[in-house]
């Protein structure tokens, strides 16, 4: 991908080059509006790279210092109550819902179809509003 070649340290180029455009590829296959037994095939596949990346990715990135932002730290202290305005250590989390999602989508699609079928809106039923158009 070459708009993104150079912008990072060398040893992590390749790495996150690749992490990259197994992303690009997974959501492809997240957006199609067809699906069929080959594409979920593949999709799967493409989600079990993903998967391997990430976790390499965890695992090469677990050295390097990150920090709170000062949005992130100005945040905790108002949430928290924390007088302690120095940044904490952060590290690349896979242990979350979104990240532990992704490796269901294929198998979401089979069940429920392409994503563009349905939305996520909540349905709300107003008895009492439409009682009076009846």
């Amino acid at each position: 991908m070459p708009c993104y070649k150079g912008i990072f340290p060398d040893e992590l180029d390749g790495l996150i080059q690749d992490l990259l455009f197994t992303f690009a590829t997974w959501v492809s296959y997240c957006n199609l509006c067809q699906q069929t037994d080959s594409t979920l095939a593949t999709f799967e596949r493409q989600t079990r790279e993903l998967g391997k990346f990430l976790h390499k990715y965890k695992k090469t990135t677990s050295s390097i210092k990150t920090v709170e932002t000062p949005t992130e730290v100005e945040t905790r202290m108002r949430r928290d109550k924390d007088l302690d305005s120095t940044p904490r250590t952060k590290h690349f989390n896979l242990i979350n819902y979104k990240n532990h999602a992704l490796g269901h989508y294929p198998e979401w699609i089979r069940e429920m179809g392409t994503p563009d079928g349905y939305n996520t809106q909540p349905v709300c039923l107003q008895v009492t509003c439409n009682a009076k158009n009846y």
